[in-house]
C-alpha cells in the first residue's frame, strides 16, 4: 500500500527518534562547481566523453541558433549566449562532423571516427 521497502523498515525499527532531523549538507552525485571548472579547463573534454557515453554507435546532436534566430532570441533574453561552433572544440579528436543548416538552427552531429 505505502510501497517501503524492507531495508526502511529496519532502519526505522532501529532508529533511536523517529522525529524529522536536518541533515547535514549532503554530497550530491554531481558537484556543480567541479564541473564548470573542468568545462573551462577542458572545454574539448566534454564532447568526448559525450560521445564515449552514447557508444560505438551513438552519437551526439548540438543546436546552435544561427545569427538571426539569435537577434530574435536577444531580444526577450539579452543576456543569452552567443553560439559557437562545436567544431572549435574537435581539433585533435577522432570524430566525424555531419552539419545540416537551417534558417532557425544549425544542427551538428558528431560521431566517432
Amino acid at each position: 500500500m505505502y510501497e517501503v521497502g524492507r531495508a526502511t523498515i529496519h532502519r526505522w525499527l532501529g532508529a533511536p527518534d523517529l522525529r524529522p532531523h536536518p541533515t547535514k549538507t549532503r554530497r550530491r552525485k554531481l558537484d556543480k562547481v567541479a564541473l564548470a571548472v573542468h568545462v573551462r579547463d577542458f572545454p574539448d573534454a566534454l564532447l568526448l566523453e559525450a560521445l564515449h557515453v552514447t557508444g560505438p554507435n551513438g552519437a551526439v546532436v548540438i543546436f546552435e541558433p544561427t545569427k538571426d534566430m539569435l537577434r530574435q532570441i536577444w531580444i526577450g533574453d539579452p543576456v543569452h549566449p552567443l553560439a559557437a561552433s562545436p567544431a572549435l572544440y574537435t581539433a585533435g579528436l577522432a570524430v566525424s562532423e555531419q552539419k545540416l543548416t537551417g534558417r532557425r538552427m544549425d544542427i551538428f552531429i558528431y560521431r566517432m571516427a
